[in-house]
């Protein structure tokens, strides 16, 4: 049922990243200075507990070319032989260079707080560092794809944490444009 479910979140946030493509009517190159970065994340992260599948958004503000600043969140089921929920969420800081018009890296942090339950009763979590580094492919002038890899740190649940990966999809928007 599990593997139903993640089918059809795929095929909807494929389908989402074709309907802004197809309707955004800015003319906004990705990752000018002044705009803003929607996203969302599926993603799995592994730890000590379970593998977690993760679905998640983001939303950031570039206050220049080359640096980002946001909020994120994530939430998800663990599957396996232990089975639980995660969510987690807080402020986001990345570096964005550019590699060429339509490939770029992102450098990311993520700190914030985390909380899950595992089946057998079990609660964990606490305040998180997630650094990450994620390489994106632009599919037009307002969106990109994202594929990611990160660690989810948290310090008073160590078995909670793990190794992270993912994709993302990326909707830009400019958020002080000056057309009439």
């Amino acid at each position: 049922m599990m593997k139903n479910f993640n089918k059809t979140c795929r095929v909807i946030f494929i389908g989402l990243a074709v309907a802004a493509s197809s309707f955004c009517q800015q003319t906004l190159a990705r990752g000018a200075a002044g705009s803003s970065v929607v996203g969302m994340d599926i993603k799995i992260l592994t730890s000590s507990l379970a593998n977690t599948t993760l679905f998640g958004w983001r939303y950031l503000h570039k206050p220049s070319r080359l640096f980002s600043l946001g909020g994120v969140a994530n939430l998800g089921q663990s599957t396996g032989s232990t089975t639980g929920s995660l969510t987690y969420g807080g402020l986001y800081g990345a570096w964005t260079p550019a590699i060429s018009e339509d490939l770029g890296l992102e450098f990311s942090l993520l700190a914030g707080g985390a909380g899950g339950l595992v089946s057998d009763g079990t609660m964990y979590g606490g305040v998180f560092l997630e650094p990450g580094v994620a390489f994106s492919i632009g599919l037009g002038p307002h969106v990109a794809i994202a594929l990611n890899v990160n660690y989810l740190y948290i310090p008073s649940s160590t078995s909670g944490s793990g190794l992270g990966y993912g994709l993302r999809f990326e909707f830009h928007f400019d958020t002080h444009s000056t057309k009439q």
